[in-house]
This record gives structure tokens, sequence and C-alpha cells, in this order.
């Protein structure tokens, strides 16, 4: 199909209010807990093809160094882990059917005290300190389970009437197979006579314990505890980090600096705070998004 004979999609910029027609020679549907509705927009009959599930997680600040993860097992179908994660614990994590709007989900004091009571099966409570931040999402998983626990976890594509590629399911560390998949599915509409499959890395990507030596090197100003941040975030890009603006940190005792806002809205489309604070670090899920951090990212954003 020739891009002058593809489909046309109607989208609109929620930042201007801007509306546009775009036409491409395939549409793909990966709106996750939104994927009916995306569907229905194609064909208002579609039925429902997912479920949702919520799953809460806490981060806790432990006493003490914390080395390795554990996993607990709770039934036959569930497990609970306890994860050294930015300097923290990351502890979890719930499953429970959900209906709702995605964008509101928040933890609840029961899930709170069901994941502290499941991390006590195995660990010691009053080593794990003090919860520094809480946070929940919605996973998407086929229909049709008896429960979410139960429900399998691979990925579906379907195709509509009009030939929309739906994605559903799937985990973030499956997403290059996930796109391997749709584009075998899209090879007619693409014209793609080869896929390339060889394994390419990331942006930047380095063995942070490797890159920080050769940065600090580079960077002779650097304190030795930035360096390791900027080398484990950003790998080989960090010099363009240092370059994006100036490394004052963001707050007292935090590791994160002004530059990575800069570079945050230069080269990582970062247009609000919660894009730099929830999407771009991890300063939002680790708890210290106060009102004045936000506020100087805000100013940052501005500038």
């Amino acid at each position: 199909m020739g891009l002058e004979r593809g489909p046309i999609a109607h989208v609109r910029d929620t930042l201007s209010g801007a509306a546009f027609e775009v036409r491409s020679r395939a549409i793909v549907n990966a709106a996750g807990p939104w994927l009916d509705d995306v569907r229905r927009l194609e064909d208002a009959g579609s039925g429902t093809s997912v479920t949702l599930s919520r799953g809460s997680h806490l981060v806790l600040e432990p006493d003490g160094d914390w080395g390795a993860a554990v996993t607990i097992p709770i039934d036959r179908t569930r497990v609970a882990f306890a994860v050294p994660w930015a300097g923290n614990l990351l502890v979890g994590t719930t499953d429970a059917a959900f209906e709702g709007d995605a964008r509101t989900i928040e933890p609840t004091a029961a899930e709170e005290r069901q994941i502290l009571d499941e991390a006590g099966l195995a660990l010691e409570l009053d080593r794990l300190g003090p919860v520094r931040a809480r946070f929940a999402g919605v996973r998407v998983l086929p229909a049709g389970a008896a429960s979410t626990a139960r429900a399998h976890r691979e990925t579906m594509l379907s195709s509509g009437p009009l030939g929309m590629v739906s994605v559903a399911g799937g985990k973030l560390t499956t997403y290059r197979r996930i796109a391997l998949a749709v584009l075998h599915r899209l090879r007619p509409d693409l014209e793609l006579h080869r896929i390339d499959r060889r394994p390419r890395p990331l942006p930047g990507a380095a063995d942070p314990d490797v890159a920080a030596d050769p940065l600090r090197r580079r960077h002779p100003e650097l304190e030795p505890t930035l360096a390791v941040h900027l080398a484990g975030t950003y790998g080989t890009l960090a010099d363009e980090v240092i370059a994006a603006g100036p490394l004052e940190p963001l707050a007292d005792g935090f590791v994160e600096v002004e530059a990575q806002v800069l570079y945050a809205r230069a080269r990582e489309w970062a247009v609000s705070a919660d894009d730099v604070l929830r999407r771009r670090t991890t300063l939002a899920l680790t708890g210290r998004d106060s009102d004045a951090v936000r506020a100087r990212v805000e100013a940052l954003l501005a500038s």
C-alpha cells in the first residue's frame, strides 16, 4: 500500500489544541489501558478485548545497605519482591481487578498494609525503614481470565476492520520483541522485504561502572557521586547533559542537577514538570517532588 493510499488519523495537540490529519501506511494502537477506547474509534461495535489489573508499590528507605533482590512466594500464582532501586528498596506488588480512569489510580491504605504484610513473610519489617513514596499502575491483560492473577501475560496482536493493529499486554523489558512482532504483522502494508533483527545497543548504552571513570577524566570538576549518577543514568551521553547547563543540585542533598532538566527539555521532549519529575528522573517515584522542587523544575523549563 503506497503512502498516498494509507489510512488517515485525526490527531489533536493537547498543548496547543491544534488538530491535524496524518496519513500513514499503517496505524498501531499501543494505548495501554485505553486500548479498547482507541479500537472503538475505528469500530464503534468493538467489544472488550482486555481486562485491567492494578498494581501498587512502595518505596522504602532501608536501614543499612541492601545488595540483593528478594522474591517471596505468596501463593501458586503470585510473588512479592523487594528490590534495591535508586538508593531505596522497591517493594510490591498487588494484583487486583481495576475499573475506572487509569489516570487517577493511587495506592490505597489496604494495599500498603498488604504489601508490608507480604514483605514481612521473609524480611524483618523493622529493618525496612519508613515509606518514602507510593505509586500504582495498571496492567493490560487478555480478557476472559477468572482472575487478574491467573491471566496470561503474553502480548496479543489484533487487526481492526480498517487495518489498525492493536497491541495488548507485554512488558517494558520485552518492547523490542513486541516491536518485531508488530513489524512482521505490517510487512505487506509497509512493503518490508527484510527486517533487521540484529541486536543494537540503545543510545548511550554503557556499563556505568566503566563509564564513570573516563567521564571524570574528561570533566575533573565533577564530584565523584555526580559522575557515577550521570554515567549510570545517561551512559556515554553524559557529556551532552553536562554541556546542557549548570551542574547545581535541584535541592540540598540531591544528586540530580539543573542540567538534567535542561537536557530533558532540549533532547528528551520534556514540556512539563511531571515529564521531568516522573518520566525522565526518579524524583517523583522516590517521593522527592516537593512543591519547591517542582517550582524549580517549572522555572528551568520556562527559561
